[in-house]
């Protein structure tokens, strides 16, 4: 697998769509994608094995949204190209494109893939959120994007 890691275009929101069922069944977060691909706030990973580029992940970044700060909002890789680095690349590209000096985002305290990772790149925890999804707490990380300029 050869990944390249690009900016998103609106274009790119059905590719982005079949990696992620969710764009599909849930409404809201078709629409706060989109607005995010018109600001310029997804990267897209896709893999040039192939002579046509296909979509295999893409991460959204609010810019200054989280308290003055740059929130990843959304990290999805396709499940066939999981644990295989396509996450840290995503996340890595959103840091160096970062428009503060620290980069925030958060997963549920179940979603173990999401916390490894974080915690493998060196992402450290901020704390813990109570009471947005009954019963799984949302755990908050922040990274110094300087670190990877």
């Amino acid at each position: 697998m050869r990944v390249q890691v690009r900016e998103a275009a609106p274009e790119d929101l059905p590719a982005m769509a079949a990696i992620d069922d969710a764009l599909v069944e849930d409404s809201q977060r078709w629409y706060e994608v989109a607005d995010l691909l018109t600001r310029g706030g997804c990267l897209l990973a896709e893999d040039l094995v192939d002579a046509i580029p296909s979509a295999i992940g893409y991460v959204a970044v609010a810019p200054r949204q989280f308290f003055g700060r740059d929130l990843i909002a959304l990290l999805v890789v396709a499940e066939r190209c999981r644990r295989r680095g396509v996450g840290t690349q995503l996340l890595r590209a959103a840091t160096r494109r970062a428009t503060s000096e620290a980069v925030f985002t958060s997963t549920n305290e179940s979603n173990r893939p999401m916390l490894e990772l974080l915690k493998a790149d060196g992402w450290t925890v901020s704390g813990r959120l109570e009471g947005l999804d009954d019963g799984d707490p949302e755990m908050v990380f922040y990274r110094d994007a300087q670190a990877r300029r």
